[in-house]
């Protein structure tokens, strides 16, 4: 679970003038958006995933692990820049929703 502070504008009863600090909870696809932005790194990913980043290019780059699901989910969602690759953030975290890792 992941909080963000937001201080309200207005004061609470008890305590005068003083802000009152209010956690909110952010949702997880929200999270990563927030923490990644629109695109991710292949570590980034990895990272996520709980795997190590050598383990994620080689299975993401062999054509005989196309049966594991996040390789199915996240290989269409590659993308690049140059010659650096990343992913959408968006199609990772819709990946990690659907199998209950996002947190």
């Amino acid at each position: 679970m992941h909080l963000n502070a937001n201080v309200s504008a207005e004061p609470a009863a008890s305590q005068g003038s003083a802000a009152k600090l209010q956690l909110v909870e952010t949702p997880p696809a929200d999270r990563l958006i927030a923490t990644y932005g629109e695109r991710m790194t292949t570590l980034q990913v990895a990272t996520e995933l709980g795997y190590t980043e050598t383990y994620f290019l080689k299975k993401i780059g062999s054509a005989k692990h196309t049966h594991l699901d996040w390789v199915k989910a996240l290989k269409p969602a590659r993308f690049s820049l140059g010659r650096t690759p990343y992913y959408h953030t968006e199609a990772v975290s819709k990946f990690m929703g659907q199998k209950g890792i996002l947190k």
